[in-house]
């Protein structure tokens, strides 16, 4: 009988000493694993930030945790992935307008802006959209003289392929009605032939004087940007273009930091072979958090601009894009010999004579990619 009985709770000691650990287990919930069937379970256990199980209630018997969440009937959804941002930190001169409503909103924030600065000194910032304003246009430089005429102003547009610039920075950076558009770019007259502050492509005429930031004034905010992400479903995300130098940044704040970070893929821009190969970075290097991605080259300008190698640019007659990718340093030929993948953007289309924009530089019936 006693021998019996030692035999009857043999099993449930077993059992007891079988179970795993977690770090977390969601219970009592629909949880959605966007598996070829979507199937939908109860309950998921987690363990270093990795997905343990998904299954029913019983995972709650099979895996030992002192963190359980009961989702009372709530969803949980895998994390995004975001295949295309630009993060950046934010120093003291720059406006935020990815929210803009209006140009009177506008005008508003660059006086404001302008107010908190001394006189001369810049004001950029980044993400207008003329759709998303009541008055359905792009704001002008007449609109930022308005605004303040003491301090040069450049706004980029959403999308980075256009800019809008005051009277003040427009001087400041040499550039009149005699001023040739240069090559890759337009910078826009109106019917009289006099400026308007729009310049597509080749923004970095006027960009080039704004004084750098420290990355001390940027980093904070950079992180800020990335923690952001999260809020909103975001874990992983593709950084569409940074520097050689910018990735040396990237590994400082993931070292730091990466651990509560969303992961990330940097694409480094195109330097020239010679800066490419020093730089000793490969497609995949890094770790979980933080890794190199693909090399980012641009075959034309965007729609936004408008400048995409198109018969008719967006909005203006006569104008059919430009192709940015004949450009210094020279792309190599074939790019599938590269020691790196490679992002090549083409936003356009055109009946051209010879080839589209994103064939360009590469080798007919050859891969884009090299090694992984």
């Amino acid at each position: 009988m006693r021998r019996n009985f030692f035999l009857a709770l043999l099993p449930l000691f077993i059992g007891c000493s079988s179970r795993q650990n977690a770090d977390l287990v969601l219970f009592n919930g629909k949880i959605i694993t966007a598996d070829e069937l979507f199937s939908i379970h109860s309950t998921l256990a987690v363990k270093d930030g990795k997905v343990l199980a998904v299954g029913d209630k019983s995972l709650l018997r099979r895996f030992r945790t002192e963190r359980k969440i009961d989702l009372s009937g709530k969803t949980v959804v895998p994390g995004f992935n975001d295949t295309h941002q630009h993060v950046r930190g934010r120093p003291r001169r720059h406006l935020e307008l990815g929210d803009l409503a209006s140009l009177r909103d506008l005008h508003s924030r660059v006086q404001a802006k302008a107010a908190e600065l001394a006189a001369g000194e810049w004001i950029t910032g980044y993400g207008w959209a003329e759709d998303d304003l009541a008055e359905k246009r792009r704001p002008l430089r007449w609109d930022l003289d308005k605004a303040t005429p003491k301090n040069p102003v450049i706004l980029s547009r959403a999308g980075a392929h256009s800019a809008v610039a005051n009277s003040l920075a427009l001087k400041m950076a040499g550039i009149d009605r005699n001023t040739p558009d240069p090559d890759g770019g337009v910078i826009e007259r109106d019917e009289s032939g006099e400026l308007n502050g729009i310049i597509r492509e080749r923004q970095d005429l006027v960009y080039r004087l704004v004084p750098e930031a420290t990355w001390e004034e940027l980093k904070p905010s950079f992180i800020e940007n990335l923690e952001q992400f999260l809020s909103l479903g975001i874990t992983s995300f593709i950084q569409a273009g940074a520097t050689i130098e910018q990735w040396a940044q990237w590994k400082e704040i993931y070292t730091e930091q990466g651990h509560r970070l969303p992961r990330a893929a940097v694409q480094i821009r195109w330097a020239g072979k010679e800066k490419m190969v020093a730089s000793g970075l490969m497609t995949g290097q890094g770790d979980e958090r933080l890794r190199v991605g693909a090399i980012k080259i641009l075959a034309d300008g965007g729609f936004t601009g408008p400048a995409a190698y198109t018969e008719d640019c967006r909005d203006v007659r006569g104008c059919a894009g430009e192709v940015v990718s004949r450009q210094s340093p020279p792309l190599p030929e074939p790019l599938h010999r590269l020691p790196a993948r490679g992002d090549l953007p083409a936003h356009g289309e055109t009946r051209h004579p010879h080839r589209p924009a994103a064939q360009l530089h590469m080798d007919a019936g050859q891969p884009l990619h090299g090694k992984p």
